[in-house]
């Protein structure tokens, strides 16, 4: 079963309606997430967007190169990027 796993000394800051936030880094597969709210997750795409139409990220630091793939940010755990 797959779920959503935390990416050890990865964050990512979110910005929604001009407010910024630290947030922690999660894997899904080989996707990329932001934790969002107390339970949440929005998907990290292409560009600085996210999966929530008023959320867009700023910053993205994690311990592996990015990828794209289907326009979502992808974890490259073989030390390639695409």
């Amino acid at each position: 079963m797959n779920q959503f796993t935390i990416v050890d000394d990865a964050y990512v800051i979110l910005r929604e309606k001009g407010i910024f936030k630290q947030a922690k880094v999660y894997r899904l597969g080989d996707r990329l997430f932001a934790g969002y709210g107390s339970n949440g997750f929005i998907g990290l795409l292409a560009n600085e967007g996210t999966t929530a139409p008023n959320t867009s990220w700023s910053h993205l630091d994690t311990p592996f190169p990015r990828a794209l793939k289907e326009g979502r940010i992808v974890a490259v755990t073989d030390g390639g990027a695409s």
